[in-house]
């Protein structure tokens, strides 16, 4: 990074709301009509969690988290740098777009 106050930091950035992945899936389905019927149209239950993580590895992880909203400082970024977030909504359907353009959504 140019900036001075950067050199040997490390930033985290992210605007300062959390976004569950069914509301992302939301905001998918609304811009990308297309794809809306390949993304999840409810949100697993603690209970169903627990029980898919017994026999698929990729949940296993994910039941520590349970129940656990996380907390994003950033106040680091904005102070040294004047960083800004963009919004949220906007980002993610500028991503998803993004990787529709270069063939990476089937």
């Amino acid at each position: 990074m140019a900036h001075p106050a950067a050199a040997g930091q490390q930033f985290l950035a992210s605007s300062r709301k959390t976004m569950s992945f069914l509301t992302m899936a939301r905001i998918l389905a609304k811009h990308f009509e297309r794809y809306a019927g390949q993304v999840p149209a409810r949100e697993l239950s603690d209970d169903e969690v627990r029980a898919a993580a017994q026999t698929d590895p990729a949940l296993r992880e994910s039941v520590g988290q349970l129940g656990r909203v996380p907390v994003i400082h950033t106040e680091k970024v904005r102070a040294i740098l004047g960083w800004r977030p963009r919004d949220p909504e906007t980002t993610v359907v500028d991503t998803a777009d993004s990787l529709i353009r270069l063939g990476l959504v089937a």
